[in-house]
C-alpha cells in the first residue's frame, strides 16, 4: 500500500503541475489588462499550488536522499556516516545536581565531544542537550534515553540527521501562508 500511496502523490503532483500550467498560460496574456493588484490576487491561488509542490518536493527529497543514524552516546562508539565519514564519540559529561532527589532535576546538562573524520580533515565538535549542532548539513541532537537509566550518568543517544530537502520544505510552507494572506486580504478585489 505503500508504494501505491506514492504513486497516487506523484500523479497528484503532476496533475497540479499540468493545471498550473494551463492557468498560468491562460492568465499572463491578461496582466497588462488586469493591473498589478488584480493579476497578483488571480496568480495567488497558482502560486499557493506551487508552494504545495514546493513541500511535496522537498518531503520526497529527505525521503529519499535523507538519512537518520542513531548511536548510544558512549565514549567510543562510532557511526559511519554517507559511507565517507566516520564519526566518533570521544567524551560525554554531564553536570548533575546532587541538591535534588528528583530524577527528572539531577540532570542540569550533557555534554558529548565528537570527531568527525573525512578522507581530507578531521573536525572536533561538541553536541549538548537540548541545544542541536548543524555541521556540514547535519543536524546532531543529543537526547536521554528514556527507555534505560544509567548510573551514574543518564543513559545518552545521539540522532545524527541529513535532512535536504527541510529548506525546501520550510520555504514552500512560508510561500504557501504569505500567498494564501495575500489573496484573502485582497479578496474584495475580486468581488468576493
Amino acid at each position: 500500500w505503500f508504494y501505491g500511496l506514492l504513486i497516487l502523490l506523484f500523479l497528484l503532483g503532476l496533475n497540479t503541475l499540468i493545471c498550473l500550467g494551463k492557468r498560468l498560460l491562460s492568465l499572463l496574456p491578461q496582466s497588462s489588462k488586469l493591473g498589478w493588484r488584480v493579476f497578483s490576487v488571480r496568480l495567488c491561488p497558482s502560486l499557493i499550488h506551487l508552494s504545495f509542490l514546493v513541500v511535496l518536493f522537498g518531503h520526497f527529497l529527505s525521503m529519499t536522499a535523507g538519512f537518520v543514524s542513531v548511536v548510544d552516546a558512549r565514549p567510543g562508539a562510532t557511526m559511519a556516516i554517507n559511507g565517507e565519514r566516520q564519526l566518533t564519540i570521544t567524551d560525554t559529561t554531564c553536570a548533575i545536581n546532587r541538591e535534588t532527589a528528583d530524577p527528572r532535576e539531577r540532570i542540569k546538562q550533557c555534554l558529548a565531544s565528537l570527531s568527525i573524520r573525512s578522507p581530507n580533515e578531521t573536525s572536533h565538535q561538541q553536541v549538548r542537550l537540548n541545544e542541536p549542532l548543524y555541521w556540514s548539513g547535519l543536524r546532531m541532537h543529543l537526547v536521554m534515553d528514556k527507555t534505560a537509566q544509567g548510573e551514574p550518568l543518564p543513559a545518552l543517544r545521539l540522532i545524527v540527521r541529513n535532512d535536504p530537502g527541510w529548506p525546501l520544505v520550510v520555504a514552500g510552507f512560508f510561500g504557501l501562508i504569505l500567498f494564501l494572506f495575500w489573496y484573502y486580504f485582497h479578496e474584495k478585489i475580486l468581488g468576493g
